[in-house]
């Protein structure tokens, strides 16, 4: 995996050199998570901005439906959490 030198921030750009990036840190075993957190390191992306772009990239593609299902267990979760709540 690449090391971050925070100097470089902003040096990731376009959309292949991104998809690259993501492909590396997969095939080195990195979590979904960890490709997110990495990317705002070296972009200085806000969290909702490197999230997005990992959910939408081509290397992680295989992941999307389940996370999307993953995501909708947890609204669902918290409402009937804030539900239980206010009774």
């Amino acid at each position: 995996m690449r090391h971050v030198d925070r100097s470089k921030k902003n040096e990731v750009g376009g959309d292949e050199q991104v998809e690259q990036l993501l492909r590396e840190l997969r095939s080195s075993g990195r979590t979904m998570l960890e490709s997110v957190l990495y990317l705002m390191k070296v972009t200085g992306w806000p969290v909702w901005r490197a999230k997005q772009v990992v959910h939408e990239s081509v290397t992680w593609i295989d992941m999307k439906n389940q996370m999307e299902e993953f995501h909708d267990e947890i609204e669902r979760a918290t409402e009937i959490e804030v539900e239980s709540d206010n009774s």
